[in-house]
């Protein structure tokens, strides 16, 4: 329900083409900041680049830079190397939401930009009030306050003629940032935002509470899962306690706005019957759904059930034990042993010592 309201008023009120999440929000997919964009991608890349995991995890390049967690399992590089992986996922919903609220406005004079975008803001804010969002969860940003210019051709006598840019107006754009606890909050705003001309929702950020203890809590359950491994070998003669031990932990979050990937479905007919004629293809949709990183690469997966877009926390732990090598005997002496047995004519069988030979 919450994704029907947000796409009904966006394309009531601009004919907006491109689908969004809500917990995404617009800024991933705005094609007015490409640059960046790439600057977010290369940091994200770049941190991906320098953890230990191995491989890459990538359902979609355009909004997936997460790095698969370490191979699952058993491992032996060597004779005397064995490397235990263990991998664990929990799955947290957000204690806090903050929602960003883009609003622009123009005006041919700053006076008017003002006066009119603070009309805008300040209905937001009446609304919100009466949904119990206190005053104090509401934040308005100053993003950019600039002239609009255009260009006026102008005749002088002794040039062609010469266009001059001159002051047009003035766009003024602020940032409302909002807090609140409930997620279905989400839908109300952005009805509230679209009575008064505000259709941009920027992104929405998840805050959960506590992040150091959620990965203790995976720290520990991962070493006690490989415990459990380490004893489980020694019923196949496998004897790990006193092998030489490097360990290695790798640890991440996921946030909604980066799990969400794009997609579209339909079916076309075969074009071999009109060939060679003009064809005019139809516009097809886009569409997003939330994509949250699968638990298939894990050991340990805790709160598995997703119903709402989550925060995703991950903990993979690597350790490398190096065994004593074998020794091989070397200069070995080979004795061989003779042995005479001598049958008596009476039946009786006797053994006669003779020397050791080399």
């Amino acid at each position: 329900m919450k994704k029907t309201i947000f796409l009904s008023v966006l394309s009531l009120f601009l004919g907006y083409s491109s689908v969004t999440g809500q917990a995404e929000g617009n800024f991933k997919s705005r094609s007015a900041a490409p640059a960046v964009q790439q600057m977010e991608q290369m940091d994200i890349q770049q941190r991906i680049n320098n953890a230990p995991g191995s491989g890459s995890y990538n359902v979609n390049p355009n909004n997936d830079y997460y790095n698969k967690p370490y191979q699952a399992g058993m491992q032996f590089p060597g004779e005397n190397v064995i490397i235990l992986n263990v991998n664990a996922l929990s799955n947290h919903k957000a204690k806090e939401y903050v929602a960003i609220f883009n609003v622009t406005q123009a005006g041919s004079t700053a006076e008017e930009a003002d006066r009119l975008l603070n009309e805008k803001v300040n209905n937001f804010i009446t609304g919100a009030n009466t949904l119990t969002l206190s005053r104090e969860n509401i934040y308005v940003d100053m993003v950019s306050f600039l002239p609009r210019y255009e260009y006026v051709a102008s005749k002088k006598v002794f040039s062609k003629k010469t266009f001059t840019e001159v002051p047009k107006g003035f766009i003024l754009q602020k940032n409302i940032h909002v807090k609140f606890t409930n997620p279905e909050m989400l839908d109300k705003l952005i009805t509230i935002a679209a009575k008064n001309e505000i259709y941009e929702v920027v992104k929405v950020d998840y805050t959960v509470e506590n992040p150091e203890k959620i990965y203790q809590e995976l720290r520990n359950k991962a070493m006690d899962y490989l415990n459990q491994e380490i004893q489980s070998y020694k019923k196949i003669g496998i004897v790990l306690d006193s092998a030489y031990k490097v360990a290695t932990e790798n640890t991440w979050a996921i946030y909604p706005a980066n799990r969400y990937t794009s997609y579209q479905a339909f079916s076309s007919v075969s074009m071999d019957a009109v060939r060679g004629a003009q064809i005019m293809e139809a516009e097809k949709t886009t569409t997003s759904f939330y994509n949250a990183i699968p638990p298939d690469a894990y050991d340990i997966v805790m709160n598995p059930t997703i119903l709402e877009p989550e925060v995703q926390y991950s903990y993979s732990l690597k350790v490398k034990f190096t065994m004593k090598e074998r020794i091989v005997p070397t200069n070995t002496k080979t004795t061989t042993q003779k042995e005479f047995i001598l049958v008596t004519p009476t039946g009786e069988v006797k053994t006669l010592k003779v020397d050791k030979a080399e």
